[in-house]
């Protein structure tokens, strides 16, 4: 799957048992040897396999836990055709995986959950979008991210314009077949001129476009993700016109949609929504400004994971690149915490951390440090005080 949205983060922050092993590598060719990427993960799997039976977990078990993974190893087609990144996640209900525009660092977790703080960036103010290539041949609707394009099949698919006048021209033949030319009773019927014919094409062009507003409506229902247009500019007036929809940007992607590229739907159409996604971590950031020196912030991590479980945080800021391991009890209060390699006991804390907050509804947001306004590696927006 190449594609990653909310829900499927949400599906694997369900899955809560042991042992439950979670893989990312990255994938993208470097050299003309598309198998760098089975030698990378053939070696991640012996570490997890040793981790595995550290904690206790019988050879039987480890082969049929990771033989999922063991069976791409040797699959030639499945390594030539990957993105920038590829992510497995393995319990006992099977294999999940997700081939993403992420270049990840290597990592492997065996724990009693999935990590999911690699993926994070796909979302949140990476937010989805979709890109309306219009042209009067066909139009293709694509759902974005930062990082992806997905083409989508609308339903229904709404027909040419070309399609379109055949089918008006058939219905006219048809007609006229009824009426003789020299026809004193039936009388005939005369040719137009070039004006009639501009005021036809306009009239088929705006009915192609209302049918193509009807099939994006019905296909993204009332999904309010911005749409970006990608035409040329005289169809983005006309289009707007048309659809009256709110969610259609007034910047567009401008050129013929048949020719443009999935970079440039990447590139100009980001920019475009960009300003849309960031306010929600902007606003998050000014609210943190005027919370310093409150006790509405908290960054200690110990105090935020007991706040977390409480559903008391509202926003969860982290800093990009920085890890921290440590022992969790089960009352969520941890008890040690290191900068240290992680022991088979240990989480990682701050991915822990934001599995609790947005699984009780809050944000969270990984940033690079020039972008936090407190130097810290990890601070806690409250809903309200700790002892309120």
């Amino acid at each position: 799957m190449t594609f990653f949205t909310h829900d499927q983060l949400n599906e694997l922050m369900q899955i809560r048992q042991f042992p439950s092993v979670s893989f990312y590598l990255p994938v993208e060719k470097v050299t003309n040897d598309s198998r760098q990427g089975a030698t990378v993960l053939r070696k991640m799997l012996r570490s997890a396999e040793d981790s595995l039976k550290e904690k206790g977990v019988r050879t039987p078990d480890i082969s049929t836990l990771l033989q999922p993974a063991y069976a791409l190893l040797d699959n030639a087609l499945y390594w030539e055709n990957q993105n920038l990144g590829l992510a497995l996640f393995l319990s006992k209900e099977g294999m999940t995986e997700y081939k993403l525009p992420i270049r990840f660092t290597e990592t492997t977790l065996v724990a009693d959950r999935f990590l999911v703080r690699p993926l994070l960036n796909m979302l949140g103010q990476d937010g989805r979008y979709a890109i309306l290539a219009l042209s009067l041949n066909e139009a293709k609707l694509h759902i974005c991210t930062r990082f992806s394009v997905i083409e989508v099949i609308m339903t229904p698919d709404p027909t040419s314009l070309a399609d379109l006048k055949n089918t008006y021209e058939y219905h006219s033949t048809l007609s006229r077949t009824r009426f003789s030319a020299g026809s004193s009773t039936h009388g005939g019927y005369i040719v137009g001129g070039s004006q009639d014919h501009k005021d036809d094409d306009r009239i088929r062009t705006l009915e192609y476009f209302r049918l193509v507003d009807q099939s994006l409506k019905k296909t993204l229902l009332d999904d309010k993700m911005p749409i970006v247009l990608a035409c040329v500019d005289h169809l983005a007036n006309r289009f707007r016109e048309v659809a009256k929809d709110p969610r259609i940007q007034d910047k567009h992607i401008s050129g013929s949609a048949d020719q443009l590229k999935k970079d440039d739907f990447l590139a100009q159409g980001w920019e475009i929504v960009r300003p849309i996604f960031e306010r929600d971590k902007n606003k998050a950031i000014e609210n943190m400004r005027n919370s310093l020196n409150s006790d509405l912030l908290l960054y200690d991590i110990r105090k935020i994971l007991l706040a977390a479980a409480n559903g008391q945080v509202e926003t969860l800021f982290l800093q990009e690149g920085k890890t921290l391991n440590g022992s969790v009890e089960r009352g969520l209060s941890p008890y040690s915490a290191s900068d240290g390699p992680t022991s088979v006991e240990e989480e990682e804390l701050f991915d822990f951390a934001a599995t609790r907050v947005m699984a009780h509804g809050g944000k969270v947001f990984v940033l690079p440090a020039d972008e936090l306004p407190v130097a810290a590696d990890c601070v806690a927006q409250l809903r309200y005080p700790v002892n309120g």
